[in-house]
């Protein structure tokens, strides 16, 4: 069952910055690597982050406004150089969840996930100009095309992405997608709308012209995480568990995948000046990748943060990542980043040609099978003689995430009839990964007749119903 939090807390937004030593280093400081340089204190139950690099504003989404005794959603209006507080904007709602802002026409907009209204802040006074309601039930997270003037809405009950006008915040379609979505970006080049799907494990794809579906594509995970968009190279990147795969914009495919960082990845931004992929991952890591060139990204350095990171926004201009500390931190950690590029990769012994590891996945249970637990048989093996230590298993249900290496596995299926996919990867003790490779079966809870009765046909998922017609 779907779970929908509603948060009740009562705090004083007012923002404070704490530093080492109590003092804010300098801006423009040259540092040895990327470094946390504080946080900024007193924002009760921050949940969202945006920059407008332009204005050099930082704008924090709580779930409580200035007044201890109301309950409603406010905007933080922050310096981003010095993060000392310029605004307060109350009366966002009640659980606010989603915000979008556009340098350009100086407007910041907030979702109300409680009565889905559309919140319009003036940028440059500070002020909220109107709220409308949006027709979104249970909206979640926001993003902006400014150069159509259209704002997208995760929504739920049921699943869809609303298509909003900014100015009217009137709602000019849904586009429906039977999952429980995540994150949702634009890149206004191509006018493409990408969401992360969190249960599924697909990268759905949206024409912003038309409002319709024009790709779904598989990530093979359960956990997603961004999307975020490089908008020069048009290529995506997107959390798959803890991995960050990258899909080309143009072909709708996934071109390659960064290796694992270990740990599920909750959140992605993107710099594409120093071409840094920034994912908040484990219980209180960042992760900075490398993400020049054809290959996959790489893993540059991981930056421990002063408490759990949830969502993140970068200043292209700074080069300072802003990052969400969840749970009771009431904080958002300021780090910054520098130019840097990951050290060459040094191997025990070059990898062979082609695929190091090979290896085989197959189901006991045949082409067809009425039990929802089938057993996996598993094999791999290196070239060059390494032992093969670990395995990844998935499905579009599921996930082992990385495992201890084994020739069988007992699997559960969903409980939905149809054909399941299963994927299968495995790693060496040099941290090679191979190719992914699948094994389908078809569940049928009905059950499968021992031999074919008169009037029973295969359906094109293979398993037997009664037909309405005589042969």
């Amino acid at each position: 069952m779907r779970r929908r939090a509603y948060f009740w807390r009562v705090a004083v937004l007012a923002a404070a910055v704490v530093a080492a030593g109590g003092a804010w280093p300098a801006a423009g400081l040259a540092a040895a690597g990327p470094t946390v340089l504080g946080t900024i204190g007193g924002l009760q139950g921050p949940i969202a982050v945006a920059v407008d690099p332009s204005a050099n504003r930082l704008y924090v989404l709580t779930f409580w406004g200035p007044a201890r005794d109301r309950t409603e959603a406010g905007l933080a209006i922050l310096d981003a150089s010095s993060q000392a507080s310029l605004a307060t904007v109350p009366g966002l709602g009640w659980n606010p969840g989603g915000l979008a802002v556009d340098p350009a026409a100086h407007r910041a907009y907030v979702l109300d996930g409680f009565s889905g209204e559309l919140s319009t802040i003036d940028t440059t006074r500070n002020q909220r100009l109107h709220g409308a309601p949006s027709g979104i039930n249970q909206a979640g997270a926001l993003a902006l095309n400014a150069a159509s003037g259209r704002l997208y809405a995760i929504g739920a009950l049921p699943d869809v992405v609303g298509v909003l006008d900014a100015g009217t915040a009137k709602l000019l379609a849904r586009v429906s997608r039977p999952d429980i979505l995540g994150g949702i970006d634009v890149n206004p080049n191509t006018n493409r709308v990408y969401v992360a799907t969190s249960t599924g494990g697909h990268l759905a794809v949206i024409d912003g012209a038309a409002n319709t579906l024009v790709a779904d594509v598989p990530l093979h995970a359960v956990g997603t995480a961004g999307p975020a968009i490089d908008l020069t190279t048009n290529r995506v990147f997107v959390g798959a568990w803890d991995r960050v795969a990258v899909v080309d914009g143009a072909s709708n495919a996934v071109v390659s995948s960064s290796d694992p960082l270990g740990q599920r990845l909750k959140a992605l931004a993107f710099d594409g000046g120093l071409q840094h992929l920034y994912a908040t991952f484990g219980s209180n890591q960042l992760a900075i990748l490398d993400t020049t060139g054809d290959g996959p990204p790489t893993l540059i350095t991981s930056v421990s943060l002063p408490g759990a990171g949830g969502s993140l926004a970068v200043n292209p201009s700074s080069h300072q990542v802003y990052v969400v500390l969840d749970g009771n931190a009431n904080a958002v950690a300021v780090v910054q980043d520098v130019e840097a590029r990951p050290p060459p990769r040094t191997a025990a012994a070059p990898a062979p040609s082609g695929d190091p590891i090979q290896g085989t996945l197959s189901i006991d249970a045949g082409r067809l099978t009425d039990s929802q637990t089938v057993e996996l048989h598993l094999a791999a093996q290196t070239a060059d003689g390494a032992a093969v230590t670990q395995m990844h298993v998935w499905d579009d249900a599921s996930d082992s995430s990385w495992i201890d290496y084994a020739d069988t596995l007992s699997w559960d299926l969903s409980e939905t009839e149809g054909q399941k996919i299963i994927h299968a990867s495995f790693q060496d003790e040099q941290g090679r990964v191979s190719a992914t490779i699948d094994a389908n079966i078809t569940f049928c809870p009905a059950g499968l007749p021992t031999a074919p009765a008169e009037g029973t046909v295969l359906d094109p998922l293979g398993c037997p119903q009664a037909s309405d017609a005589a042969p």
